[in-house]
This record gives C-alpha cells, structure tokens and sequence, in this order.
C-alpha cells in the first residue's frame, strides 16, 4: 500500500512538470489542469495539517510571494478557487522564486471542498479579531484569504467559524490594511510558530 502511494504521488508530481512545459510551449491544456488537480487533491488532504486557501486571487504578484512564503514556513500545498490567477503566469512564477515546483497549487470548488472536509475552517479579515488570541489546539485547519480588492467572498464566509486579522503597533497608525501577500506570510509564520511551541 505505502509503495502504491508513493507511485501514485511520483506521478502526480511527473503530470504537474509535464504540464508546466505544455503550457510553456503554448500547447492545448485545456482540461488536464483540472484532472492533475484531482489527483494532487486526493493524495494531499489526508496528510496536510494545515490548509491554505485562496479565494479570487487576481494579482499574480501576490500569489508567486504566498507560494514562496508558503514554502518557507512549511506548508506543502496551496488551494486556490478556480477564478484565481493561473499559478503559471510569469509574473508568478518570477515572484514565487522557485518555490513554485516544491509546493503543489491547486485549484478546485472551494465551497464544495470546504463541506467535504470535517475540519475548522477560519476566515481572514481586518474586521476580525486578533490572530494573537488564536490559542486552539487543533490538528488541522483550513484557513481562508481572499481577494486584495473584495476579501472573502460572501458564500465562503459563512462557512467560516470564525475571523482572524493582523494588529496594528497602535490605533494611531493610519494605514488601512496590510497587502495580502504581507497578511498571508504573517498569518502562516504565526500558525506554524504557535504549532510549534504546542509541542514543546
């Protein structure tokens, strides 16, 4: 059973590099994104403590740095909706910095992968509390950022539990929001921080 696992792993990771040099090439790719996608899906959920979703993620700047913050703190794969920026882009791959072939871009439904998983799922927003009152022992997690200019869609937000947000130093700071890459790396560092010191 192991040995069968790690084929099928070793394929999916052959059919995304494959793919990577179709699209290069500027071939037909037209329906093999979505079937890689299933098969990156169903062998990943099981064995990921935390997820990161991205909801309508426009700006390929922003999704090449979340991919490489990603990397950096440990998370092995990235879920992205179906109307988010395509992971190879340019611009995103410039950005990711080559971290684009080590963590696994996805993308899917999210509200339909959101049900299927029986996992707390937390929203990210400027209007909610304090991601340094997070104090849950969890052993997974599904956590949700959505677009720079709408946040979190409506649909996806009411399957959220609850809303986390980065503080400012001080009310007196006038800047109004953090940019999303910035928010995201800074939510990652904080989850995988705090996991940590729950195993000391």
């Amino acid at each position: 059973m192991s040995q069968d696992k790690i084929t099928r792993e070793n394929l999916a990771t052959q059919l995304s590099e494959e793919f990577g040099k179709l699209k290069a090439s500027g071939a037909d790719t037209s329906g093999l994104k979505t079937k890689i996608d299933e098969i990156n899906l169903n062998l990943k959920k099981d064995n990921e403590l935390l997820n990161s979703l991205l909801d309508s993620i426009n700006d390929p700047g922003n999704l090449g740095t979340i991919i490489r913050s990603a990397e950096w703190f440990g998370f092995k794969q990235i879920i992205c909706s179906k109307n988010s920026v395509d992971c190879y882009n340019p611009k995103v791959v410039q950005s990711s910095m080559g971290s684009l072939s080590r963590v696994d871009i996805i993308y899917t439904d999210l509200i339909k992968f959101i049900r299927n998983e029986k996992i707390p799922v937390f929203g990210t927003s400027k209007e909610g509390k304090s991601i340094l009152e997070f104090s849950k022992n969890i052993n997974s997690g599904i956590w949700i950022f959505g677009s720079e200019a709408n946040g979190i869609s409506n649909d996806i937000s009411e399957l959220c539990e609850s809303f986390y947000s980065i503080p400012k130093s001080n009310k007196e700071i006038l800047t109004e929001s953090l940019n999303l890459s910035t928010s995201a790396s800074l939510v990652m560092s904080y989850l995988k921080l705090f996991n940590r010191s729950l195993d000391l």
